[in-house]
């Protein structure tokens, strides 16, 4: 397992090379603007699990100081919890995941809002509803936190037609309006919000696939692992290098070159947990995996990329292959940087790769290789792999 015990001194043109892909990611094409209308900002999605935390505390209260529902609000508190849990050991990575604890939540405040014992819609758990449009509206796309609040005010309104209870119609006037207004602000604040997000994420993500560039992976690996030392937690780092993919082009053509790539790039990017995966160069891939050590990271990558490693996917009827390379390790003390980590598995995963035959032009896969790599990746290959010295692609 690499391990670097002293600071290694960065490269000179290390801070260069990152403002370069930084600036160059800014330029957010039409394709990606919709591609990160889908995705979870890295700042939202370690809030989320706070509204769920937060229904599951005042419940878990009311329902023991002030004993209005006689334990029939301990599920729905335990449903909160069980969502905050969720949230906080799977961070949502897409809107559709928040759409989907969002639902939960709401049909919990639904149950309390119909509950006779609860006090209805202008009972003490009024809270709910009001949490879940308001904080959800800053964290999903505008289509949805105006479905969400939409839904909610639906069913308040059928709650109070409906529930066997006496209303204070004043009350809940009141709190009718309260809702509203609360969600509408949220919804407006939400989108200013979210647009802030959105183009800090795409300076921090890489154009082509939205997953994290070499400046993403490094911000937001300093914050993970700040919390992991904090919490004295493991920390590792894996890299994945599709080297060969380069040689598709030339032996099957730029569709199944594109295809393999983009298959790669989705197994990849799903990966659950708190994983950050990122696309450092042309054909290589960082994951950072908080709270695992390094047996455990192999153990989860290998769980998604098979064993041995592999990107695979179907041409006119028949499976192309291209087996990958991997290599592991995780952080050992205090003194031990990311940018030592990835300096020493780099080193290690370019001594697995064969050597490579110097060319004068980039393939027609539109990777992005550059120029002049710098000191700390000069034993990187950067160019298209011989055929005749290849065992690692297969066509079956």
């Amino acid at each position: 397992m690499p391990t670097a015990k002293h600071r290694t001194s960065k490269p000179q043109n290390s801070a260069e090379r990152r403002t370069s892909s930084r600036d160059g990611s800014r330029d957010t094409t039409p394709q990606q603007f919709e591609g990160l209308l889908a995705l979870v900002s890295f700042r939202a999605r370690h809030l989320e699990p706070w509204i769920a935390g937060t229904l599951a505390v005042y419940t878990f209260c009311a329902s023991v100081i002030l004993s209005t529902s006689e334990g029939s609000a301990w599920l729905i508190a335990t449903l909160a919890a069980s969502v905050c849990f969720w949230g906080r050991k799977f961070p949502a990575k897409f809107q559709w995941i928040l759409l989907l604890r969002a639902t939960l939540l709401l049909a919990g405040a639904m149950a309390l809002n119909f509950s006779t014992q609860a006090g209805g819609p202008a009972g003490v758990y009024f809270f709910w509803p009001c949490v879940i449009a308001m904080f959800y509206a800053f964290l999903l796309a505008q289509p949805w936190s105006s479905l969400l609040a939409a839904v909610t005010a639906v069913t308040f309104v059928l709650a109070l037609k409906l529930v066997d209870a006496p209303v204070v119609w004043a009350q809940a006037l009141m709190n009718g309006v309260f809702l509203s207004l609360s969600a509408a602000l949220a919804i407006v604040f939400g989108q200013t919000l979210r647009a802030a997000d959105r183009n800090t994420e795409s300076s921090l993500r890489d154009a082509r696939t939205l997953l994290y560039n070499e400046e993403g992976f490094f911000t937001h690996g300093a914050s993970l692992l700040r919390d992991c030392r904090k919490h004295g937690r493991p920390f590792s780092m894996v890299l994945v290098s599709g080297t060969d993919l380069r040689e598709i082009t030339e032996l099957l053509g730029r569709r199944a070159a594109n295809e393999l790539f983009i298959q790669l790039t989705k197994v990849v990017g799903a990966i659950p947990g708190k994983v950050i995966a990122a696309r450092i160069e042309g054909a290589e891939f960082a994951l950072l995996m908080p709270e695992l050590d390094s047996a455990a990271a192999k153990a989860v990558v290998s769980q998604w990329l098979g064993t041995p490693a592999k990107a695979q996917v179907k041409i006119n009827g028949k499976l192309v292959t291209v087996v990958l390379e991997i290599v592991c390790g995780q952080i050992q003390d205090n003194e031990h940087e990311l940018e030592d980590l990835y300096g020493a598995l780099h080193g290690e995963l370019s001594k697995l790769l064969s050597p490579v035959k110097v060319k004068t032009q980039t393939t027609k896969f539109d990777l992005e290789i550059p120029d002049a790599p710098n000191e700390r990746r000069a034993g990187a290959p950067t160019v298209p792999m011989e055929l005749s010295t290849s065992k690692k692609m297969t066509v079956h």
